[in-house]
């Protein structure tokens, strides 16, 4: 693979780990919007139906299960960029020691 395809690859990877970002930080805004858990569980449990409705609890699990998708696409994401990386520093390496 010669220079010019491996920066293509790379900046691949880089273009998707900033879209799984973006994605991310979406999400995050979106659970900002949903009632918050208070620390002391079973008095919220006992209030449950005055500030939380079934929407919202069907809704909050939608998310996580989103957010652990782009998680565990981003940490494959960066696992194949580290990759890429590593590849290309050897090929340097290789080079030099050529000369």
């Amino acid at each position: 693979m010669d220079g010019y395809d491996r920066f293509i690859q790379i900046q691949s990877l880089v273009d998707n780990q900033v879209r799984i970002n973006n994605a991310i930080f979406n999400i995050l805004k979106e659970m900002d919007t949903l009632p918050k858990l208070p620390s002391n569980i079973d008095t919220w449990i006992s209030s449950i139906s005055d500030e939380f409705k079934l929407s919202d609890f069907s809704k909050m699990f939608k998310i996580n299960k989103e957010m652990m998708s782009l998680i565990e696409e981003k940490e494959i994401n960066a696992q194949k960029l580290k990759v890429a990386i590593i590849d290309n520093l050897i090929e340097k390496i290789n080079k030099v020691i050529e000369q």
